[in-house]
């Protein structure tokens, strides 16, 4: 073998066998990582869990209680439905304005955001009143 094929064979070798076992170094500092970054954030989850279950387990009523007095018949839900929905309407216009009004302001995504928000406040509101009003009934 000559001399020049000798040393190119040689530099491969020396080139090959330090960057596979670089490689193999780097893959399993890698994995190591990504392993403790699962095992923290499954432990983090885990926390947050707890602490909605254990907030749930604080707040909660028994059913019995918290039901009580908010019983409808079926003829008096539907009323409420009804009620509800012409509430409801009645700001639709008001609600429609008030949109076109921040789309030319703020743009879509800033007015749809608004509308979501404000029918959502609404709703929530007109369905405590129907529920005071028709509760028992």
């Amino acid at each position: 073998m000559s001399r020049s094929k000798f040393l190119s064979v040689l530099v491969c070798l020396l080139i090959a066998v330090p960057s596979q076992s670089l490689a193999i170094d780097w893959l399993g500092n890698r994995i190591e990582s990504n392993l403790e970054n699962n095992l923290r954030a499954h432990q983090q989850q885990g926390t947050r869990q707890d602490n909605a279950r254990s907030n749930k387990q604080r707040n909660a009523r028994p059913p019995a209680t918290r039901q009580q007095g908010r019983q409808m018949s079926k003829k008096a839900e539907r009323q409420a439905r009804a009620e509800g929905q012409r509430i409801m309407e009645s700001h639709r216009l008001r609600l429609e304005r008030e949109h076109r009004r921040r789309v030319a302001r703020d743009g879509i995504a800033s007015a749809d955001r608004w509308l979501k928000q404000e029918a959502f406040a609404i709703g929530a509101e007109v369905g405590r009143q129907m529920t005071r009003k028709y509760a028992g009934k």
